[in-house]
């Protein structure tokens, strides 16, 4: 694998989602620079020295790719519980109702969905604060 090539598929498969993450965790707590960008470069200089030490490039995208899954569900399990929370304080009775009350669109198993705090908000509004059948 080319240096370029590493670059690319490190960044398209794995820190395009983290930074994604980052972002908005930092919108959803109303805060500016998550300590998540410093362990990109760890991560980063991790994963070059396995590419430096001859992994192969289909073990590099591996390492990439389950890295990208564990930031996608790891996010996916953190903002579901806090849309969980939220729609409980609108007095949602418990998590099983509240999960089911919550759009469907909103999280994706391969890819973190970017759009994810305007569709909930979307959804609070259009749906909570009318308290539609909450309880």
């Amino acid at each position: 694998m080319e240096k370029r090539d590493f670059l690319y598929k490190f960044t398209n498969i794995f820190l395009s989602e983290a930074v994604i993450e980052t972002i908005l965790i930092e919108n959803w707590e109303e805060k500016d620079f998550d300590p998540r960008y410093i362990e990109y470069a760890k991560f980063f200089l991790l994963m070059k020295k396995n590419y430096l030490s001859g992994l192969s490039e289909d073990k590099l995208i591996d390492k990439f790719t389950s890295s990208k899954k564990h930031v996608v569900n790891k996010f996916n399990e953190k903002f579901g519980n806090h849309f969980r929370k939220e729609i409980m304080k609108y007095g949602c009775s418990n998590e099983e109702l509240a999960d089911k009350l919550m759009p469907e669109n909103i999280f994706s198993k391969n890819t973190i969905n970017k759009d994810v705090l305007k569709i909930f908000r979307e959804f609070e509004e259009n749906f909570l604060n009318t308290n539609q059948g909450v309880n």
